[in-house]
């Protein structure tokens, strides 16, 4: 579980750098892909209502969606925030509804279906952008009020098309399971 932990770390930590480095240069229409709500998204989505890790420890999904919205949210606010703390409290309750709208969902044999992968990504990915906007308006005082406009929506479907990426290499690795 402990390297299950690192490779989690890292990966958001290696995300935010691209994120920030090399996805900066290819924005469309001056969005770029928020690449830490995808990974966070996807390990959100696949994450099962008890995980068994080695020693037969169960752990109850909660708590790994709350060590997920600590690291994303950190590797978030230190490199797109002025604080630490928003993000991190976004990507909890973000994360926590993702997982209750997924149970909602949940029928039949596929545990993991696209078409709620696509829809749950896009209602929340929009969610979280216009709760950090509002976050970013009436609380920071450091920047400049944003227009809520069709970027968010842009940013929605770039951050999805490569989120697909991830969904399809996750979603073999949990059926091999």
């Amino acid at each position: 579980m402990l390297k299950r932990n690192i490779v989690i770390i890292v990966s958001f930590y290696i995300l935010a750098i691209l994120q920030n480095s090399f996805f900066s240069h290819f924005t469309i229409l001056g969005t770029a892909p928020n690449l830490i709500f995808s990974l966070f998204f996807c390990l959100v989505f696949f994450s099962l209502p008890t995980q068994v890790f080695a020693n037969d420890k169960r752990i109850n999904v909660y708590y790994q969606i709350i060590f997920y919205a600590i690291i994303a949210g950190l590797f978030s606010d230190i490199f797109f925030s002025t604080y630490l703390g928003p993000s991190i409290i976004l990507f909890t309750a973000i994360g926590i509804l993702i997982k209750k709208t997924q149970l909602l969902l949940r029928v039949g044999r596929d545990n993991y279906p696209f078409s709620h992968f696509i829809f749950l990504f896009l209602i929340y990915f929009i969610l979280y952008q216009s709760l950090f906007m509002m976050y970013i308006c009436f609380i920071d005082p450091l920047h400049i009020p944003v227009d809520f406009n069709f970027k968010i929506i842009l940013s929605a479907f770039y951050s999805l098309f490569l989120s697909l990426l991830g969904f399809w290499s996750i979603k073999k690795y949990v059926k091999k399971i």
